[in-house]
């Protein structure tokens, strides 16, 4: 299931670059919502679930960031293009999961891992630095 999740989350540049130009981010987004919640549906239903001692209020955070983050992703790669966006969103992912980390389970990150976050966002960085002296007017 985490692998079929992987490769459709790789897959958000490419619908949104195939999508016709009339397209908005928010139509984009909202389809691809429906779409896996009807799909994350058919796999709970397909279990045994009891809603008695469902977290209704962790999955309403849930659901808020997920549509959150799928409009302002779609609005960058809109703004910025595919190749940026993916790059953008592959390098904040794991730093944003480390923080969540630290502040749901008050684990502090390893010191490794801080190095080499730094190291990728310094990087992203100097990419737009570059990439804004390149195509400058």
């Amino acid at each position: 299931m985490v692998l079929f999740s992987a490769a459709l989350w790789g897959t958000t540049g490419t619908s949104q670059a195939l999508t016709p130009e009339a397209s908005t981010p928010g139509t984009i987004a909202a389809l691809r919502m429906l779409i896996a919640g009807t799909a994350m549906l058919f796999f709970v239903s397909s279990r045994d679930f009891r809603l008695s001692n469902w977290p209704w209020g962790k999955t309403l955070l849930a659901g808020v960031s997920i549509a959150i983050y799928q409009f302002t992703s779609f609005s960058a790669m809109s703004a910025t293009g595919v190749a940026v966006g993916a790059i953008v969103a592959m390098g904040t992912a794991p730093i944003f999961a480390g923080i969540l980390e630290f502040f749901v389970k008050k684990k502090p990150p390893l010191r490794f891992l801080v190095f080499i976050h730094s190291l990728g966002s310094i990087r992203v960085l100097f990419s737009i630095v570059s990439f804004r002296r390149k195509y400058s007017c």
